[in-house]
């Protein structure tokens, strides 16, 4: 392709918010929790305004909960009810 058709890889961020929550809930699903964690809060870090975001957030929570790290579910389950009053996940 001629450059001139072409946009710099930099000049727009693609959105991988969607694979990494898909990865989560396959890491989740395994009960593999600690590796879904550490997708989710990558996810929340670098995608904060995506679609699915507070879905995010209830999966971080409940892997938090069922790999007994209460006080851990406990602050993202206040932070999911601050920032998404209004989510069905809430």
């Amino acid at each position: 392709l001629d450059p001139k058709y072409r946009a710099p890889a930099s000049v727009s961020e693609i959105d991988l918010s969607r694979f990494q929550l898909a990865s989560a809930k396959e890491e989740f699903n395994r009960k593999n929790y600690i590796k879904a964690q550490e997708i989710l809060t990558k996810l929340i870090v670098e995608y904060p305004h995506a679609r699915r975001i507070a879905e995010a957030y209830f999966l971080l929570a409940e892997s938090y909960f069922l790999s007994g790290q209460q006080e851990k579910c406990l602050d993202v389950v206040y932070d999911m009810m601050t920032m998404f009053p209004s989510e069905e996940v809430t």
